[in-house]
């Protein structure tokens, strides 16, 4: 967030109050959100292995996100201290450090959503732990928490006089459970989506929510299109009151969408992660403009910054040759955003250069 001036409150999900008057404004309301960020994985024979050994991983992205007035990403694995005691599944158990905390908070996120199927990896207080070490560092987390009111419960956010409420849910587990005593994540399954989520959107609207941004876990890995039933939730999602819908899960980008007055992208792809594929090292940097408020609200202008991980795994602007290929793939997917131009790409990334 540009100044980090606004103020940040956590409301229960079935709250209802008196929305509070805001002065009118046509300022619009700039979002940016990102798609998985994983910190680390481990081996089978328990070595840990850091996504990338770059010391600012984002580094070339900052610009993107800090100059928006809020922006947003999905944290795929708990933060915290390594346990005395724990298995590990293939390599996909995940985990980031407590300082990753920070990292993030300096990167310029506001936000961020824990409800996903990595949460559990290290046990049943993992999402508790993985929240109080998010919100210590200045985050807002979203989507877990110590209890399932903590789970649900939204991020609100006033922005330039306006305000905006974020929540977050998975429809997939690893297994686990997903309530314990000591832990809880916003897991709906896929049949239960709409009957948690559509709930909690109105209430949120009815609490004062001027916009309305829900994060979602879905879908199948490395499918390149959403399935018919995503459509149609998003659909439903965007009748309820939900403004943009913002998904994660595939670790490929997939399609965008307008839908009325609401604008949904059904994965954002991986940002920072360790990547196989080329198509798994593709992600952007969706810019959003939130325009007007109550029923004059809408979602403007949509802008997909490309985006590239290196060698080093560490997401920066695409360029060249690689710029090209990725936007023309990208033009079949968003044909309702706008695209980032490769001059853009290339004046963004030399000024945060020049900057260091």
């Amino acid at each position: 967030m540009t100044a980090r001036a606004w103020a940040a409150l956590l409301i229960p999900a079935a709250a209802s109050a008196t929305p509070l008057p805001a002065p009118p404004t046509d300022d619009p309301i700039q979002i940016a959100a990102v798609g998985d960020i994983l910190f680390g994985r481990y081996r089978r024979s328990k070595r840990y292995r850091p996504t990338t050994t770059v010391l600012d991983p984002f580094a070339f992205v900052r610009p993107l996100l800090s100059t928006a007035d809020i922006a947003f990403g999905n944290v795929e694995s708990p933060v915290m201290d390594e346990p005395a005691r724990f298995g590990v599944w293939k390599s996909y158990t995940f985990r980031a450090e407590p300082r990753a905390a920070a990292a993030l908070f300096g990167a310029g996120f506001d936000v961020v959503s824990i409800a996903n199927n990595h949460m559990t990896n290290f046990g049943d207080g993992a999402p508790s732990t993985t929240r109080r070490h998010l919100a210590a560092a200045g985050l807002l987390p979203i989507g877990a928490g110590a209890d399932t009111a903590e789970a649900y419960r939204p991020a609100v956010i006033d922005a330039r006089g306006r305000r905006l409420a974020f929540l977050a849910f998975t429809t997939i587990t690893n297994g686990r459970r997903t309530v314990t005593p000591t832990g809880a994540i916003a897991h709906t399954g896929s049949r239960g989506l709409l009957k948690k989520a559509v709930p909690a959107i109105r209430a949120a609207r009815a609490a004062g929510a001027d916009f309305v941004v829900v994060s979602i876990h879905w879908g199948h890995e490395r499918a390149p299109h959403p399935g018919t039933w995503q459509r149609r939730a998003a659909r439903a999602l965007v009748r309820a009151g939900a403004d943009l819908v913002l998904g994660h899960h595939p670790h490929v980008v997939q399609d965008f969408e307008r839908i009325g007055r609401g604008f949904v992208a059904y994965s954002l792809g991986n940002f920072l992660f360790s990547n196989r594929s080329a198509a798994q090292r593709r992600s952007v940097v969706l810019r959003a403009s939130l325009l007007g408020q109550g029923e004059s609200r809408r979602v403007g202008r949509v802008e997909l910054v490309p985006i590239w991980a290196g060698t080093d795994h560490a997401p920066r602007p695409a360029t060249g040759r690689r710029y090209h290929q990725w936007r023309r793939t990208l033009a079949t997917l968003a044909r309702t955003a706008e695209i980032a131009p490769a001059r853009t790409q290339r004046a963004r990334a030399l000024a945060k250069t020049r900057s260091r």
